[in-house]
């Protein structure tokens, strides 16, 4: 009873039907790039507590290294920045991560000029360096998020565009496809046979 009332709050509250790949998080800094890969600037969002809160992918593996999450994650697999004392070895992996994935994306989306920009980006070390030391004036830190955005009139992120949500999801729903399956239980709140 207990479990159907709080699935009737969540249905009601518009969080049942939110997509399993992605979920709310404040993001603190775009870091905007121009088509060609040209780096523009680091643009703040929000307040100087927090930014602005956006769905953006859901990172598999928590903060586990090498596992980055597409057009958008901490300073580290960025831009390959962090403060104080950096550990080389875990910038490179962090970093080789998110752009691999999105150079992934702009293999397999060619027609999105907006990925081509990004992986553009990625493969030129003049404006990567160019983006840390802005992020190295604007202080930005460790636990900050950084989406990757297309300088446009809105400045849209990576994963914000229907292409880049379509990529994380495809991506997402490949990974799971190659887990086990998981023997099914019923559920308690809808009485239907699912996995746990």
């Amino acid at each position: 009873m207990l479990i159907t009332r709080l699935v009737e709050f969540a249905r009601n509250e518009g969080f049942a039907d939110a997509d399993p790949f992605f979920e709310k998080k404040p993001v603190r800094w775009l870091m905007v790039i121009a088509p060609g890969g040209r780096f523009v600037q680091l643009l703040k969002l929000g307040d100087d507590k927090r930014g602005m809160v956006y769905s953006v992918p859901k990172k598999v593996g928590g903060n586990a290294g090498g596992v980055a999450t597409f057009g958008v994650d901490n300073p580290r697999f960025v831009l390959g920045h962090m403060e104080g004392t950096p550990d080389q070895k875990k910038l490179s992996r962090d970093l080789a991560a998110f752009g691999s994935l999105i150079a992934q994306a702009a293999r397999e989306h060619p027609q999105e000029a907006a990925f081509e920009t990004a992986a553009a980006f990625y493969q030129n070390p003049r404006e990567l360096e160019e983006a840390r030391r802005a992020a190295t004036t604007e202080v930005v830190k460790d636990g900050d998020r950084v989406a990757v955005a297309i300088a446009t009139d809105q400045n849209t992120a990576l994963f914000e565009s229907p292409a880049g949500r379509a990529f994380w999801r495809h991506y997402r729903q490949t990974q799971e496809a190659g887990k086990p399956k998981q023997a099914e239980t019923r559920c308690l709140s809808c009485g239907e046979m699912k996995p746990p």
